[in-house]
């Protein structure tokens, strides 16, 4: 019979390329030469009664917590990948776990140079906009020759105030977090592999089955705390309803897109058990010898 046997090849066969070109675009696009403070930004669309909330003195939901959160949800996949599946070798396991935070990264990557991208393009004011320009929300505005609002303060306050769609916040965290929760309910519901507490053929006891209904909580709690998160930035006055609606509906996508694309064909039990030896989708590339 015929026999899959991996080679260092395949781990080449990676989608390391395509996480680089994520990477650099990030990069490209955070030091690109789009800078509203050295352009002249058209602010006779600036309607002061609808961007007149007040500027919160801090956000419910730091920066730092964007990092924080795919950080500690990919660690929870990889670990729940390799502890729980029983069917596969701990080779293959640890080749699917490295396409697993590829595709993981890629996902989040793409997520922030589109949304960076449609906030400068868009430049649609922050509904705390009118603080950042005048220095108060009660303060009258004067316009220039051409009609344009001349805004007292300047930096990076004001380039800032005018990003506010979609909400980067809200396309973030739903990126990795739809991510996260199709791949657990992709492997509570549909693989066919032996877990802790079910076998590959679906055999399970009643104990098992409600340990399923926990895990069900489990996958779609990273959907709930995105839904959170979005929720905070209407409340902090650093986006509208339609921000955050913008930004988790973009996160949705590519999450869904990068988890399709890259997930269902790149499972180790595809390749250990494909009855030609030839490994799925961008995992792997077998060689066969006769046994």
């Amino acid at each position: 019979r015929m026999q899959c046997q991996t080679s260092v090849a395949s781990f080449a066969r990676l989608p390391w390329a395509s996480l680089l070109v994520s990477v650099v675009a990030v990069i490209a696009i955070s030091q690109g030469p789009w800078d509203p403070d050295g352009a002249r930004w058209p602010y006779t669309d600036l309607n002061l009664n609808q961007y007149s909330l007040p500027k919160s003195g801090s956000d419910t939901v730091p920066s730092y917590a964007l990092g924080v959160f795919p950080v500690l949800l990919g660690i929870f996949l990889v670990l729940f990948e390799f502890l729980c599946n029983r069917s596969t070798s701990t080779r293959l396991k640890i080749r699917f776990c490295l396409l697993l935070i590829i595709s993981f990264l890629e996902a989040e990557l793409v997520t922030v140079s589109l949304t960076s991208i449609c906030k400068v393009f868009i430049s649609e004011p922050r509904p705390d906009f009118k603080q950042r320009c005048l220095g108060s929300t009660t303060a009258n505005a004067t316009t220039d020759s051409d009609g344009f609002v001349i805004c007292t303060n300047s930096g990076n306050d004001v380039t800032d105030g005018r990003q506010s769609f979609p909400s980067g916040h809200a396309s973030y965290t739903m990126a990795v977090a739809t991510f996260a929760s199709l791949y657990m309910l992709w492997t509570l519901h549909v693989r066919k592999i032996d877990l802790p507490w079910r076998s590959s053929t679906g055999a399970t006891s009643v104990l098992a089955a409600q340990i399923v209904q926990l895990l069900y909580f489990v996958a779609l709690f990273p959907v709930f705390v995105s839904f959170g998160i979005a929720a905070t930035r209407v409340r902090d006055h650093r986006h509208s309803p339609a921000d955050i609606t913008a930004g988790l509906l973009l996160g949705f996508v590519i999450g869904f897109l990068f988890f399709v694309g890259r997930m269902l064909s790149g499972a180790p039990e595809t390749a250990e058990k494909s009855a030609d030896c030839k490994c799925g989708g961008a995992l792997c590339e077998g060689s066969s010898d006769s046994v």
